[in-house]
């Protein structure tokens, strides 16, 4: 066997995959040509390499370890975000109190400024209704209407 088809056929002799007729020509001419000898060498060092590359060490624990991980940045995130939301809520709520409750107070004081707005009879006793107890209204319209 020349040197072009050992080479083509070097891979599987180092694999142990060819048959026995290949093998025993490719293992005669090795040890007759000392160059194919040692690309053979060569080559059996690279593929060492390459099978130690492949083993991977097991660790049984990776998969607990990335949970823990990602329980811990879970929490480490949305705890702030909550209490952000939090306060922003409390104070939305709060704002909105102290307005409601500034125009009930003017509505209910009369400081109402209702001069601006062209609003028919009905609807000034309406407002003024909120203004003054219920029985001065009704005293006002019975007085207009004798």
């Amino acid at each position: 066997m020349d040197c072009s088809k050992v080479h083509k056929h070097l891979i599987f002799y180092i694999e142990g995959s060819l048959d026995n007729e290949k093998s025993k020509s490719v293992e005669e001419h090795l040890r007759l040509c000392s160059s194919c000898a040692a690309f053979a060498d060569m080559l059996r060092g690279s593929l060492g390499v390459i099978e130690q590359e492949k083993k991977v060490d097991e660790d049984n624990d990776f998969a607990g370890k990335v949970i823990a991980l990602m329980h811990s940045e879970k929490k480490s995130v949305s705890i702030p975000l909550f209490s952000i939301l939090r306060y922003a809520a409390a104070a939305a709520v709060i704002i909105l109190g102290v307005f409601t409750g500034i125009n009930i107070a003017k509505v209910v004081s009369g400081s109402a400024d209702f001069s601006t707005l062209e609003i028919s009879d009905e609807e000034y006793y309406l407002y003024d209704m909120y203004q003054e107890p219920i029985e001065s209204f009704f005293l006002v319209k019975y007085d207009e209407n004798e």
